[in-house]
């Protein structure tokens, strides 16, 4: 009587048992991997307010004032491409002809064009508290109508501010530009929830 062997190999349902326990591995394991890549970005975004905020202290001790944001600054120092359109850029003074920062920090939470039309912001954001506005239009510079910071300072911080004279934002892992103050990125909330990175300066760091 012959012996029937065999042969050696997976049959069909032990190949979907095992393609299954790895799928819900995966499942188990990819949210994880995101939320720990997001709270590397975040950190990463922090260390770098912090090299720009002693770069922009240390302006203002040689200047006696705090250097104006990327719109006015272009008007004597190189403008940044077209394709780099945004608001309150960080000023282009930080690295020319002085170089506080050896190049401006990028925006780790790149997102899209917001629905009022604002480009999307490819550095961080900075703010001058006693500087009048001005937006890079692409090829020139738009002024924006009078404004008054200081009641956007009560508005944003619920206090007058004082001692603060600028700020720093990103856009955060929601990847848009809610404007600091209007919502403050708290990881408490969820690591992917909504709100703006944001260092106010001088002295009192992230919020």
């Amino acid at each position: 009587m012959k012996r029937i062997i065999r042969a050696g190999g997976f049959t069909l349902i032990e190949l979907l048992i095992v393609i299954a326990i790895i799928a819900i591995l995966a499942l188990i394991a990819i949210p994880n991997f995101l939320e720990a890549q997001t709270r590397a970005k975040v950190t990463r975004v922090y260390a770098d307010m912090r090299t720009c905020a002693t770069a922009i202290e240390t302006y203002f001790v040689d200047h006696n004032r705090y250097p104006v944001y990327g719109g006015r600054d272009a008007l004597i120092t190189p403008a940044p491409p077209p394709e780099d359109a945004g608001p309150h850029f960080l000023p282009y003074r930080l690295t020319t002809p002085v170089a506080y920062l050896s190049s401006l920090f990028l925006e780790v939470f790149e997102g899209q064009n917001t629905p009022t039309g604002i480009p999307r912001i490819h550095e961080l954001h900075y703010f001058n508290r006693y500087q009048s506005p001005a937006w890079w239009a692409g090829d020139g510079i738009k002024p924006e109508p009078p404004y008054n910071h200081e009641k956007f300072w009560r508005t944003q911080y619920g206090t007058d501010g004082s001692g603060m004279h600028w700020y720093l934002s990103s856009n955060g892992p929601d990847l848009y530009c809610d404007g600091a103050g209007l919502a403050i990125y708290d990881p408490s909330n969820g690591t992917l929830s909504k709100g703006d990175l944001v260092w106010l300066g001088p002295g009192k760091g992230k919020m």
